[in-house]
């Protein structure tokens, strides 16, 4: 059985949290810390306040592994199904830590080891981690995902998701068909999933009605917040990627034209993305200084990612990686991906 974490660190302290509009929670389950929709956040933060990428206030203050996933910054997420027992770990030298649930019910088995059983009813519920002795926390958005068996001829609530293929002879896990899919409400958009990024920010772009559904992994996340670590240390200001294109239906992805079978982007691990800070003008920023926007941008940002996956390092899953340039309908870009192996096009 296998865990996928999206963990967000809050940067707020815990008596700045207002509690958010949640779904309701099961009869009899525990609750703790209130639901995390970042919203206060999402005011206050400017593009300045953002402009530094993961940095040291950003990454874990201890060692934490929610279901088989580590936690490295303070602001993240964990994808769970419902009612799934999942182990929670702290590896500190440090005496005690408190775990405090929205919802679902948590159970200690020693000072430094839990098991929480997550809620029967999809959604986002926070799970928080806070060390006894004065210390930063740790905020996990736990999305309770809707099982794949509850799709019917390919549709869940109406949303059109599609048919994924059988999964890939020899691949391994990563191209097993999803375990279930995030139920995204017009609450949920601004949801952080790190540091830098939004959950809104890899909705698919199929139709404007809510809830939509979605996949998307940790491992990706881990890769651009490294990535936009990188950009930052080679002297650009971004507060985050403009994601062109993140998680795909394999019905969206037909629909525009991609005859790949196995596009990463039905799985959650990929997106197109492209740094727009200055303008914020929906296209490229001029990132090699030479006064225009083209693929000589893209290439750029597609050298500082390709360094990323060559680190002996790094601590980024390999993947997928090239360059585009511009089209009629849309500027020049780089697809990344997190496949766990590396492949170019």
């Amino acid at each position: 059985m296998s865990w996928t974490l999206l963990v967000i660190a809050s940067s707020l302290a815990a008596a700045s949290f207002a509690p958010a509009v949640a779904r309701p929670s099961p009869a009899g389950a525990t609750s703790g810390t209130a639901r995390l929709t970042d919203s206060v956040e999402t005011v206050r933060r400017t593009p300045q306040a953002l402009a530094h990428g993961a940095s040291a206030d950003d990454r874990a203050a201890f060692t934490l592994t929610v279901g088989d996933e580590l936690v490295p910054y303070r602001v993240m997420a964990a994808f769970v199904l419902p009612g799934e027992d999942v182990p929670v770990e702290v590896a500190s030298a440090d005496s005690g830590f408190d775990v405090h649930v929205e919802s679902g019910t948590i159970r200690k088995l020693s000072s430094h080891l839990w098991t929480w059983r997550s809620p029967s009813i999809p959604g986002a519920y926070a799970l928080r981690v806070t060390p006894r002795d004065p210390g930063e926390a740790i905020t996990v958005n736990a999305f309770v995902m809707v099982p794949y068996s509850r799709m019917r001829r390919g549709c869940l609530g109406g949303y059109r998701i599609g048919r994924y293929p059988a999964p890939r002879a020899h691949a391994g896990a990563n191209y097993d068909r999803p375990r279930g899919f995030i139920e995204v409400t017009t609450l949920d958009d601004s949801t952080r999933v790190s540091p830098h990024f939004r959950l809104g920010q890899f909705v698919c772009k199929q139709g404007r009605r809510y809830p939509k559904y979605m996949v998307l992994k940790p491992a990706l996340l881990v890769k651009l917040e490294r990535l936009l670590d990188t950009v930052h240390r080679n002297g650009v200001e971004a507060s985050t990627f403009q994601v062109m294109s993140g998680y795909r239906t394999p019905a969206y992805n037909r629909r525009i034209g991609n005859v790949t079978t196995f596009t990463r982007h039905q799985y959650g691990d990929a997106a197109d993305i492209f740094v727009d800070e200055h303008p914020a003008d929906g296209v490229m920023d001029d990132l090699n200084h030479d006064g225009c926007t083209d693929r000589r941008d893209a290439e750029r940002l597609r050298a500082w990612a390709e360094a990323l996956d060559r680190a002996r390092d790094s601590d980024v899953r390999a993947g997928g990686l090239s360059d585009y340039g511009s089209t009629e309908a849309h500027g020049p870009f780089v697809h990344i991906d997190a496949r766990g192996y590396a492949a170019r096009w």
